[in-house]
């Protein structure tokens, strides 16, 4: 997963972004908690248990709230300049 390149990309874009790919580990999902990204799309890494659907979901609702705030922020400072 390239965490650098899917920040930027939902820093500058106007659109949703969702990370799908290459997530395969717990610390992957909290990095992507932290950014911008609408939401991730996890798979193999469920099916294989690497990441425990309890504790994905457990960090997607705390993610979420904060990366839904950040949209609003952007929206807003987009609409404001």
């Amino acid at each position: 997963m390239n965490l650098n390149l899917i920040e930027t990309i939902a820093e500058v874009s106007n659109i949703p972004v969702i990370a799908s790919g290459g997530v395969s580990t717990l610390k992957d999902l909290e990095a992507l908690g932290k950014t911008r990204v609408e939401g991730v799309i996890v798979g193999k890494a469920l099916y294989e248990g690497k990441i425990g659907l309890r504790e994905a979901i457990g960090l997607a609702r705390n993610g979420m709230k904060r990366a839904s705030e950040m949209q609003i922020e952007k929206r807003n400072s987009l609409w404001e300049g």
